[in-house]
């Protein structure tokens, strides 16, 4: 699994923010290509502790393998560092750091 779409500048948001990039991930195998194009599997974004959290819609399904979260917000204390997961049934989970 690995970012398709991805800016730094969301990390400079205030908690409750609505981040204004969307995060885009697709399963890619080790030449680099997308392994799959459904649309059935699911992915989840979350955040690695209960000291943060993300909200809006967390859940999404793959469109053509490619798995797109539109205008999350990430929740936490002032200061506050997290890590968020991305995760799919089928694969182990994909980490950045916050």
């Amino acid at each position: 699994m690995k970012f398709i779409s991805y800016k730094d500048s969301f990390i400079t948001y205030n908690s409750g923010d609505t981040l204004q990039v969307d995060i885009v991930v697709g399963i890619y195998d080790q030449h680099d290509q997308l392994i799959s194009n459904d649309n059935v599997s699911v992915c989840e974004i979350r955040t690695s502790d209960l000291n943060s959290s993300v909200a809006g819609i967390n859940k999404v399904v793959a469109d053509n393998g490619v798995f797109r979260f539109k205008a999350l917000k990430i929740i936490g204390k002032p200061s506050y560092s997290t890590k968020i997961l991305i995760t799919n049934d089928e694969l182990n989970s994909l980490r950045r750091d916050l």
